[in-house]
């Protein structure tokens, strides 16, 4: 059974299981930060004074190599002593793997994006079953690899980024043969009703639906017009804005088969270290906000009430 902590139980993780942890990383990073400014402030002087330069440039090179192993272990035992204790916390029964994410082939069945992805790197998987809904979520930075001429007139491989933030999939609590998308409404909320001229998309027709509120905030295209009203309700409509309000981030959803996808922007690693200061209660809090954001879509979206159902 699902359960959202209260911030009084955070807290407790925080003074009674984390602290002890933290007193023994806190020593790794200070240790891995010295290694970085002390090779830094070398290769600088080095810079200045031509004759140890190459001196110091080796001395900055070997620094720099054993930070990097350093910080390598910290960030480790971070996903380990901190993350992973937070995703117990919220819910034991979940299962969190620090370097796994979500598919490439997952991220391209949703078509949230205009292009497919040709590769992907992410990690902090979370997977388990909030009552009856099975879900997985993760970090995940999808790239769209092309061809770009140089100045010198040589072909290079380069990468653009297609998404970057947390996304989401879920079991959907409805059969649904054709496929629905809800993406953010930028043309016509920059542009008003002029903006509706301007929407076309690769996912299908354009859906109006009869919520101000929902339409202001996002388009749909789907299809089949009749089964994106099946499966966008008014609850569901309502559940969508709320959510919006609650994150306050960009995010677009697709129904398609069996499942709901989401993914949410948010253009920086989420639940990554930092090297310059030590753990704070605020970094604790603010990664169980977003561990629980999957539990706030399940529950606004009313993903377990299996009407119309599989079951």
């Amino acid at each position: 059974m699902s359960k959202i902590l209260p911030p009084n139980k955070l807290r407790d993780l925080f003074d009674k299981e984390l602290k002890p942890s933290l007193a023994h990383m806190d020593w790794m990073r200070r240790r891995v930060a010295l290694n970085y400014l002390i090779g830094l402030a070398l290769f600088v002087l080095g810079f200045f004074i031509n004759i140890i330069f190459i001196g110091t440039f080796i001395v900055f090179i070997i620094l720099f190599t054993r930070g990097t192993i350093k910080f390598i272990k910290y960030r480790a035992m971070f996903k380990k002593e901190v993350v992973g204790k937070v995703v117990h916390l919220i819910n034991p029964f979940y299962q969190y793997s620090a370097n796994k994410h979500i598919s490439l082939n997952d991220f391209n069945q949703s078509k949230i994006i205009s292009k497919p992805a040709s590769a992907c790197k992410g990690d902090d998987y979370v997977t388990g079953i909030i009552d009856k809904t099975q879900f997985e979520f993760s970090e995940l930075k999808a790239l769209h690899e092309y061809q770009a001429t140089g100045s010198d007139s040589r072909t290079e491989k380069k990468y653009e980024t297609l998404f970057n933030g947390i996304f989401f999939m879920a079991d959907f609590n409805k059969h649904i043969q054709g496929e629905t998308y809800v993406i953010p409404d930028n043309a016509e909320r920059l542009l008003g009703k002029f903006g509706q001229n301007l929407q076309r998309s690769w996912l299908g027709e354009l859906v109006k639906l009869e919520n101000p509120d929902f339409e202001k905030h996002f388009a749909v295209f789907a299809t089949s017009q009749t089964e994106a009203r099946y499966v966008l309700t008014p609850t569901m409509m309502e559940a969508i804005v709320n959510l919006k309000e609650k994150i306050g981030r960009n995010f677009s959803l697709s129904f398609t088969g069996e499942r709901v996808y989401c993914g949410v922007v948010f253009n920086r690693g989420l639940f990554e270290p930092a090297l310059f200061r030590s753990v704070r209660y605020g970094d604790v809090e603010f990664m169980h906000t977003l561990f629980t954001l999957i539990e706030v879509i399940i529950t606004e979206m009313n993903l377990n009430t299996r009407i119309w159902t599989k079951e």
